[in-house]
């Protein structure tokens, strides 16, 4: 009877150990699966930073001086200057690059990047556009700081993960420096890390 019991023991500790086990693995799994997604979203925000910390260097030194009004810029410039960005978005693989400036309550693009779908109608971008539907709250709020904002949101080009970063051009005018990877590609990084 004690021979029995005592087996019956470690039989039941036996369980509890395994038990545990098992519990730790699905719980470790658990946590590498979420470690793994924020590694992940963490590196995206940091190659977008660096995709918009990238585009002043890439512009001339006073075209923020000189963007502030539609034709400040001619077609030749912001030819040369879509070019660029165009280059730095396809050799960074953000969907889009690009400035924009806040006059008098109403956000201007003032550069970007050349994109297949900015060939469709009604979704081309010229210098000094400006947003009809307005911009994201934050983008907006980017513009009353001076830190880099993070932002999910949705236009009429698609959904986005952006970042809006402050400059100030060298005769004091604020400008944002933004870059921004579709939702769909931050969703299939994700998807991958699973």
């Amino acid at each position: 009877m004690k021979k029995i019991l005592r087996r019956d023991i470690r039989y039941f500790y036996f369980l509890i150990a395994v038990s545990f086990y098992l519990l730790f693995v699905v719980l470790f799994i658990f946590f590498m699966k979420n470690l793994a997604a924020d590694y992940i979203l963490r590196d995206i925000d940091r190659r977008l930073m660096i995709v918009a910390r990238s585009i002043p260097i890439t512009l001339p030194a006073d075209y923020h001086d000189r963007a502030i009004k539609p034709g400040a810029i001619n077609k030749n410039e912001w030819d040369i200057v879509e070019k660029k960005l165009t280059h730095l978005a396809e050799a960074s693989g953000v969907q889009y690059a690009w400035t924009d400036v806040l006059i008098y309550d109403k956000v201007y693009m003032t550069s970007c990047n050349r994109t297949e779908q900015t060939e469709e109608e009604g979704l081309e971008l010229y210098y000094f556009m400006p947003y009809p539907e307005g911009v994201s709250n934050e983008e907006f709020s980017a513009f009353q700081g001076m830190d880099p904002v993070f932002a999910n949101f949705e236009d009429r080009w698609g959904r986005f993960r952006a970042v809006f970063i402050p400059y100030i051009s060298p005769g004091g005018k604020k400008y944002l420096s933004c870059a921004e990877y579709t939702i769909d590609y931050v969703q299939e990084m994700l998807n991958k890390s699973k």
